[in-house]
């Protein structure tokens, strides 16, 4: 089973895995060498979405059915033409 794991290189190149990894034998790994750690900062992440979503932005925001989101996306998709064959109502 292919598993993948974060990590981090230093630059003397040992690997240190950001979280635990349990093998029952030796494994073959590649490895991707990625931006550096120091890019990562101030980037989003889970938690950051999580808070913002639960952010007064969002709070009382309705959520969209399929058929509504599919109608926003056709709209958009084809404002820039005079086409509106597909165009449809939506409750």
């Amino acid at each position: 089973m292919i598993q993948s794991v974060e990590a981090e290189i230093g630059v003397d190149g040992i690997v240190v895995l950001k979280e635990p990894l349990f093998l029952a034998e030796r494994r073959r790994a590649v490895v991707t060498v990625l931006e550096p750690v120091e890019d990562m900062a101030g980037k989003s992440n889970a938690k950051q979405v999580l808070e913002l979503l639960d952010s007064m932005e969002f709070r009382g925001t309705s959520s969209l059915g399929p058929e509504e989101i599919d109608w926003i996306i056709c709209e958009n998709r084809h404002a820039w033409s005079e086409w509106s064959g597909y165009r449809r109502n939506v409750p």
